[in-house]
C-alpha cells in the first residue's frame, strides 16, 4: 500500500505534488516487487467508501502483484486470502530493497 501523509479519503483531493509523489512511489514499488517476486501482472487501485471495501478512513493505493494460476482479484477482495510471503517478511524485503536503491541513487549524485 502507498499511503499519502495528508489525511484524505478521495484521490480527487490530491495536490499536484502528492500526485507526483504517489506516481514516484508506485514506480519504485513496482520495480522492487518485480525484482523480489517477478509477478506476471498487477492490480493497482483505491477502495473509496465502505461499499467499495475501504476499511480505513484514509486513502491508500493498493498494489497487488498477480501470478499465473492464482485465484482472481474478486476472490481476494471477497475474503479469500492468498499470501506469497508472510506480510512481515514481505515488508522487510521491500524496505531493504527500497533502502538499497535510495543509497545507490545518493552515491551516484
Amino acid at each position: 500500500m502507498i499511503v499519502p501523509k495528508r489525511h484524505i479519503i478521495d484521490p480527487r483531493s490530491y495536490l499536484d505534488s502528492e500526485v507526483k509523489s504517489i506516481d514516484k512511489w508506485t514506480r519504485r514499488i513496482l520495480d522492487v516487487l518485480d525484482e523480489i517476486y517477478d509477478p506476471s501482472g498487477y492490480n493497482i487501485g483505491y477502495n473509496i467508501g465502505n461499499t467499495a471495501g475501504a476499511s480505513l478512513e484514509h486513502l491508500h493505493l493498493h498494489i497487488v502483484p498477480r501470478f499465473k494460476n492464482e485465484i482472481g482479484f474478486i476472490d481476494i477482495i471477497g475474503g479469500a486470502r492468498v499470501h506469497v510471503d508472510d506480510p512481515k517478511l514481505a515488508a522487510k524485503k521491500l524496505r531493504q530493497k527500497l533502502n538499497s536503491k535510495s543509497r545507490a541513487k545518493k552515491e551516484k549524485r
